[in-house]
């Protein structure tokens, strides 16, 4: 199963290599290769990913259709371009971008997320596996300011 946390060529781009068991490397990001998707995810429905129930998680403000995939039991959080190690979030100057509402969108996984919260793995940088709760709430402080 391949999974996107948010909709976009590059990302469709590169689902069609990883369906077909391609192995080419994209060089040419300006092509544009039929990939589309099976089937959308809204928020509150949970995937099965290996042995954990996921629950995904709508967090707009790096892009509308944006989500997070949350499991209690391992306690990971999927967080995608939602926040990163360190603090960070994910761009909001981009089309569909939105400060304001990126930082509610941290806020709700703050709140969906509890105690066992035990590794974050985010869409760029490393994942977090050493209190991951302080990086997302220093990263709702920057996006508040």
């Amino acid at each position: 199963m391949v999974t996107n946390l948010a909709a976009g060529r590059e990302v469709f781009t590169s689902n069609a290599f990883l369906v077909t068991g391609e192995r080419t490397v994209l060089v040419d990001p300006g092509n544009d290769f039929d990939a589309a998707v099976d089937h959308a995810v809204a928020d509150g429905e949970t995937v099965r990913l290996g042995d954990h129930e996921y629950t995904a998680l709508h967090t707009p403000g790096h892009k509308d259709d944006h989500l997070c995939f949350y499991a209690a039991e391992p306690g990971v959080l999927f967080a995608g371009d939602l926040v990163f190690a360190g603090g960070s979030f994910g761009r909001t100057d981009l089309p569909e971008g939105d400060r304001a509402v990126l930082a509610e969108s941290i806020e709700y996984v703050l709140e969906a997320v509890d105690e066992s919260l035990a590794a974050m793995h985010t869409g760029h940088g490393p994942s977090v596996t050493d209190d991951p709760d302080s990086h997302i709430e220093a990263a709702l402080r920057a996006a508040r300011r």
